[in-house]
Formats: structure tokens, sequence, C-alpha cells
């Protein structure tokens, strides 16, 4: 990764910005309504150590050698609402189609047991609550130095 954000540095004009995004902890399911959480799991395929070291040591590498000098970040929730565990599974196969590679059996039998019971809190819930898939981001404006 420290090679791509040097190469955007490479063709990014003086004046330009680099707008980064990326997770910054685990993903989780929920379902809720406007004000209420009536479930959350953690999704058992983010292996948030595996998936978030190397992009943050990217970001820390290019900012201590002056490539690129912070000028701005903030946290924010990445929310994907369903109205059903299937729609949000495949809205994460279209998102995910690129990915070639596939979970390991664990990881597939986890996720379809959370998916399970959280569409049976779903379908259990007398009111008219969302399936939610939530994940910690941080957004960064970085300037060429």
């Amino acid at each position: 990764m420290v090679h791509a954000l040097e190469e955007i540095h490479r063709i990014l004009r003086p004046s330009g910005t680099l707008i980064e995004i990326h997770p910054i902890h685990g993903a989780w399911i929920e379902v809720r309504t406007d004000d209420v959480v009536l479930f959350v799991q953690p999704d058992p395929g983010f292996d948030s150590d595996d998936e978030l070291r190397p992009t943050e040591t990217a970001i820390r590498n290019i900012l201590e050698r002056g490539v690129f000098t912070l000028d701005a970040e903030r946290g924010f929730d990445f929310l994907a609402y369903a109205s059903s565990a299937p729609e949000l599974r495949d809205f994460f196969a279209l998102v995910g189609a690129y990915d070639q590679s596939p979970d390991s059996p664990t990881i597939t039998r986890l996720r379809n047991e959370l998916y399970g019971r959280a569409q049976q809190v779903l379908d259990r819930s007398e009111t008219d609550a969302s399936i939610v898939y939530r994940e910690q981001a941080r957004m960064s404006r970085l300037i060429p130095s």
C-alpha cells in the first residue's frame, strides 16, 4: 500500500488532495429500530488485526516520511441497512464480487449462523426493524508535502 500512496503522490497535482478512507475496527451485524438495538454480534469474517494493520502502517509510514501531510481526519460509522438477512448478503455479494478469495468453511458456517440469528430476531420484532451492517472507519485528508 505504501507504493500505491507514493504513486498517488507522484501523479497528484501539487494543489491536490487525497481523501483516504479505511476501516479502523471490526464490523458488527445489528438488528435495530431507529433508536433501539435488538441484537448485535461481531462479523466473524472480519479479522481487524490482519485487515487493518497494513493500512495503518502504510499511512503512518508516508506521514512520517513527509510524503503527505495530514490536514484533517475524522471517524465515522459506515452503515448498510437491509430489510432481511438475505438482502444484506445479496448486497455484500454484489459489492464484494471482485474478491475471488473464498471464505474458509468455518467462517462461512459462523456467518450463516450469525445471519440466521439476526433474521430470527428481525422476524420476532414487533416494530419496523432493520438488519444493519456497521463498520467503524476513518477518513483522512492528505496534502502532498
